[in-house]
């Protein structure tokens, strides 16, 4: 849209060290130099007026200050000439970054008019000047009357030259007084620069404009009118609204919730289009679907049977919006609508743009209704909005999309949650059952097994040679062994429904009196136990104290055979948790098979070298775990093992 305006257009950044960062085709013209030129320049490459930083500084706090002005400069070319232009700078914000945003126009013609009439130079050379410039220019009498026009002032007012002559000047604005006001002003102070006013041209049609005159005098130094030239300021207008819509709708994008986000740039786009009605609606992920958001006007007055705002692909039709999408091109019509159902509010003209993005259509704007025809003006301002909204409403549609998905997916992973976990309660209740009558159904014939064996032994000893003697005994030690086993079994059953109750612990005194009690372990044994200062856990104590009892009594049983026998328990504080270890100088173990120590019933020595059931690892690590624990093991065969745990060093809420 910028390509289409003669204007030379711009931005720069100040973070980039106040060089462009976007300049139009005629910007590139105006310099003579290629874009990739303009934009390795800084400010004071191409104006000499800005020469250092602290003059840079003072044009961005001003901007920033006064949010934008006009005012007049010159450029220095490709060629070395300093060419005088008219620059407006304006402020602009947008994701987060600011810009200098502008325009400017060489003034040069009306710079060398200016110097023509304050010389009262009526030479065929400023006739020419003045009928050379695009700008409408007019020599006004002291007493008001026009005295010259150039054919820029004939075509913006729609009045032929000999009209205009001797007419009135302020007949052919808007405000007449405020037209006088402003003539008022430049023969008080001698010249005014941009004074706002609007034109009215012989069929209605305004023009907003900014004039820029001054006083000129005759040979005898007596003031004999005023020189004005005025600038069309239309583009710019439309230019700064342009900017304005996009900060704002960039600001809804980013901040509005998904219900006001439609509402919000429909309203904005109604108020650029001047439109009553209108309908700003999204194409859903499968293209299926148009979902619309219409303004409430719109809504308020449509009486279709059964209106929605979701509209299937299958009931599109062949109207103005499902043509504007499929065909994805602007449909418009300054004539009333006659393809619309019954009910709906009547068309008198209309705009349908699609919302293109990466050449899929995305969405629909469409306004109705305005006062007046729609004009080339309003689609190209329609297509821009729609071109800037394109990739915001892509991403929100996306993100839309995504956050669908993944609630779906959670959704669907809570039902799946709730039915393993409700299986697994399930297996985990039949299998404690199974466990538990399982070991209390086996204790009963074990101990007849066991007590019978003795009694044969001890009351028909004399009946029995050694060998039955010896059979007798091996029955009666393997069926206390399997009593043992079961005793684990069901001790490792409650440990799973043991419910904790945490609360603070001396670890050192706890290790200590677990340590005493483990006394007839050590009997006629040689060990030298070394208990430092353990940090205070927070844990059961009733199942800390099994875990100690099975760490510490397999240390000692695993360094027999050891003079002296050497066992120590430490502990340290580490972020979160506290890390504590038992050490020992026994047996060890091949780390190849580390991954065995804790699971149910795995050995790594035989029965022969050391007594065991293979359960009591198991529950040490069934209830680490249940307290949000760790718990691992180092060893090496013949030079001993070092066993981990860990405990929350605050108590878990």
């Amino acid at each position: 849209m910028f390509e289409l305006t003669s204007d030379c257009v711009f931005l720069i950044s100040p973070k980039q060290d106040f060089r462009f960062v976007f300049v139009n085709d005629a910007t590139c013209r105006h310099f003579g130099r290629e874009r990739e030129e303009l934009v390795k320049l800084r400010i004071p490459d191409w104006n000499p007026n800005f020469k250092d930083q602290d003059d840079l500084d003072a044009l961005w706090q001003d901007i920033k200050t006064r949010k934008g002005f006009l005012f007049e400069t010159v450029h220095r070319v490709a060629s070395g000439r300093e060419v005088p232009v008219e620059v407006s700078m304006n402020y602009l914000s947008y994701e987060g970054d600011e810009y200098l945003a502008g325009y400017f126009h060489d003034i040069s013609d009306r710079k060398k008019l200016e110097v023509i009439a304050s010389q009262n130079a009526a030479s065929q050379y400023a006739r020419s000047l003045i009928e050379a410039s695009l700008d409408p220019l007019v020599t006004i009498s002291p007493k008001g009357k026009i005295m010259d026009v150039n054919q820029a002032t004939m075509v913006v007012t729609g009045v032929e030259r000999q009209q205009l002559i001797g007419s009135d000047f302020s007949d052919y604005f808007t405000d007449p007084d405020q037209a006088k006001a402003g003539y008022q002003m430049v023969f008080a102070q001698g010249r005014v620069t941009d004074y706002p006013l609007t034109i009215r041209d012989v069929s209605g049609k305004i023009t907003e404009v900014m004039y820029n005159a001054s006083v000129y005098r005759n040979p005898m130094g007596e003031v004999a009118g005023v020189f004005a030239a005025a600038r069309d300021v239309t583009e710019l207008k439309r230019y700064q609204e342009v900017l304005s819509i996009h900060s704002r709708i960039a600001a809804i994008f980013a901040m509005a919730a998904h219900d006001e986000l439609y509402n919000e740039v429909l309203e904005i786009v109604l108020a650029a289009l001047q439109s009553p009605f209108g309908v700003f609606g999204y194409i859903d992920e499968a293209a299926a679907n148009l979902v619309a958001t219409m303004s409430r006007q719109a809504w308020d007055k449509c009486h279709v049977p059964e209106k929605t705002i979701i509209f299937p692909r299958e009931t599109w039709g062949d109207s103005s919006w499902p043509t504007a999408i499929r065909e994805k091109r602007v449909v418009f019509s300054n004539a009333s609508s006659t393809n619309i159902p019954e009910g709906h509010i009547g068309i008198q003209r209309h705009i349908s743009m699609p919302i293109m993005f990466q050449d899929k259509a995305i969405g629909l704007f469409q306004v109705a209704n305005k006062e007046t025809d729609y004009t080339e003006t309003d689609i190209s301002t329609l297509e821009a909005i729609a071109q800037q909204v394109a990739p915001f409403l892509n991403t929100r549609l996306l993100n839309d999309r995504a956050t669908e998905t993944i609630r779906k997916f959670n959704d669907d992973l809570e039902q799946q949650v709730q039915k393993r976990t409700a299986e697994l309660k399930a297996a985990n209740a039949d299998l404690e059952s199974f466990s538990y009558s399982v070991s209390h159904d086996l204790r009963a014939p074990l101990r007849a097994i066991d007590g019978f064996s003795t009694i044969l032994r001890e009351d028909y000893a004399t009946q029995l040679d050694a060998e039955g003697q010896r059979l007798f005994q091996v029955v009666s030690d393997n069926a206390k062994k399997m009593g043992k086993l079961i005793e684990d079994i069901l001790f490792l059953s409650r440990a799973s429904r043991h419910e904790l109750f945490i609360s603070p612990i001396d670890m050192k005194a706890l290790a200590q009196e677990v340590w005493d009690e483990l006394a007839a372990d050590r009997t006629g044994r040689i060990i030298d136990f070394r208990l430092t200062d353990l940090p205070a856990g927070y844990a059961d104590i009733s199942a800390l104290r099994q875990v100690l009892q099975n760490l510490l009594g397999n240390a000692i049983k695993f360094t027999r055979g050891r003079e002296p026998a050497i066992i120590e328990m430490g502990g340290t504080v580490e972020e979160q948790e506290n890390i504590y270890f038992i050490r020992d100088n026994g047996a060890g173990f091949d780390m190849t098979y580390a991954n065995k120590l804790f699971v149910l019933f795995q050995r790594l020595h035989s029965m022969t070298e050391f007594e065991g059931t293979g359960v009591g690892l198991a529950i040490v690590k069934r209830f680490i775990i249940k307290h949000g624990g760790r718990l691992w093991a180092e060893g090496k065969p013949g030079e001993g093992a070092t066993f981990w745990f860990t405990l929350p060093s605050t108590i878990n809420k």
